[in-house]
């Protein structure tokens, strides 16, 4: 029995999949087992799953909170993790800091922020908006994203798992009944990376709108269990780069930021003590001048006495 059962689910992510997988063989923690949810891929997905070792299970019915139930009937750990097929963890050691995260803070139910990749300069407008949203309504209405749903078997049996009846937003419907039996807790020091292609599929000025109406939707009339709205599974272009590709862009992004970072604080420094050496040799030329006492005129006084 492993502690920790990773869930996945999957329709034709024969190549997404690969840079989920390798990121968590790449994880320094390894009490886990990954579970792979498919269904009826087209593509190379089951065989890419069966190469990483995966436990695979196939339904051909689809729907994400239907395969996320598939999978978690065959999960042996004490705690779930649900993750989307395109997300990818940006350490080597991202799990096994989160689990040390969930012993110290005893979480029951969680999540992660998220951070978009790749991303334009909209995405990195919108992305903390979310991640504001995820972290302040923890413990008021939470809210989280199937990118990274933590939760203990305990809970997850309890509530009787996803809705399978909802269509989009079964992740948020499913945090919630959670809730009402463990305290949702936002860990706000991770970050798990998500994929961009459904913004570069549908297009920012769509995609964006669209989660809005959604959102309102779902507040005024319920959950979206009838095809209202479009959101298609399955069907997204190839990733440009692999898993190890990502991962040296990202860090020699980090690099240049970290360079372009540092610059900029050595040219305020230098700044700063060219400011405070210019007002140094200011206090310096002022007060360093002696005052030289001018005589006193003494002829008034003189005059009077003589008078």
């Amino acid at each position: 029995m492993v502690k920790l059962s990773i869930v996945v689910p999957t329709l034709n992510e024969g190549h997404y999949l690969p840079i989920l997988l390798d990121s968590i063989k790449s994880q320094t923690y390894k009490d886990y087992e990954v579970i792979v949810s498919d269904a009826g891929s087209k593509d190379g997905t089951v065989a890419t799953a069966t190469k990483y070792g995966c436990v695979v299970v196939i339904d051909k019915k689809k729907g994400p909170g239907y395969g996320r139930n598939r999978g978690a009937e065959l999960a042996s750990g004490k705690y779930m993790l649900f993750l989307d097929s395109d997300v990818f963890f940006p350490s080597r050691h991202f799990l096994e800091r989160f689990m040390e995260i969930v012993e110290r803070r005893r979480i029951r139910l969680g999540s992660c922020l998220i951070e978009p990749y790749p991303a334009r300069l909209i995405d990195r407008f919108m992305s903390p908006i979310t991640n504001t949203l995820i972290f302040t309504s923890a413990g008021i209405a939470p809210f989280a994203m199937g990118f990274f749903i933590f939760v203990s078997s305990a809970v997850h049996k309890k509530i009787g798992g996803f809705d399978e009846t909802i269509l989009v937003g079964e992740d948020q419907n499913y945090v919630r009944r959670a809730s009402k039996y463990a305290r949702f807790k936002a860990v706000p020091s991770m970050k798990i990376c998500y994929s961009t292609r459904r913004l570069e599929k549908e297009g920012r000025l769509t995609y964006y709108p669209k989660c809005l109406l959604m959102s309102i939707y779902q507040t005024i009339v319920g959950e979206i269990d009838k095809p209202i709205f479009e959101y298609e599974f399955g069907s997204f272009r190839p990733p440009k780069a692999t898993y190890d590709e990502i991962m040296r862009e990202i860090g020699e992004k980090k690099y240049v930021d970290g360079a372009i970072l540092r610059k900029i604080l050595e040219q305020f420094k230098s700044n700063g003590n060219g400011r405070r050496n210019k007002r140094k040799r200011k206090a310096k030329s002022v007060f360093g001048k002696r005052k030289v006492k001018k005589p006193k005129n003494k002829s008034r006084k003189s005059k009077r006495k003589i008078k």
